[in-house]
């Protein structure tokens, strides 16, 4: 679990503070890319997460995000991102991945709901769609 909740992060994130460097992980739980890759895979996930956290109407004080960078075995790597409760269970409600890399859905954007007994899929042929339709 993060230190941090989601609105925390955000303005760590913004200001570029040690919190959001975090040893050079950049809110990274894990990854197979370079280091170096990871602040500006960051940028890019924070900003999609403030956008998901704010569309659904997440209260940023009682969620925090993790970011990770998936090896899928039939394709390319892929960044996604989890949204938890920021409570001791850190529960993921909603997992996005703004670009799969699976070869079968190259480029497809994905968001999983988990806040409901039963989890709700969306997928689009892009995250700007996605976007429009959560």
């Amino acid at each position: 679990m993060s230190n941090l909740n989601f609105k925390a992060q955000l303005a760590a994130f913004k200001a570029n503070t040690e919190e959001y460097m975090d040893n050079g992980n950049y809110f990274f739980y894990d990854w197979f890319c370079s280091d170096k890759a990871l602040k500006i895979k960051s940028k890019l996930l924070m900003t999609k997460a403030e956008r998901v956290v704010a569309k659904l109407g997440l209260d940023p004080e009682t969620h925090y995000v993790f970011l990770k960078n998936n090896c899928p075995m039939n394709g390319r790597l892929y960044d996604s991102f989890s949204i938890c409760t920021y409570d001791e269970q850190g529960d993921v409600v909603i997992w996005c991945a703004p670009s799969l890399g699976y070869a079968s859905e190259m480029g497809m954007a994905e968001l999983v709901d988990f806040r409901n007994e039963v989890k709700r899929e969306v997928k689009a042929s892009s995250w700007k769609e996605l976007v429009h339709s959560i």
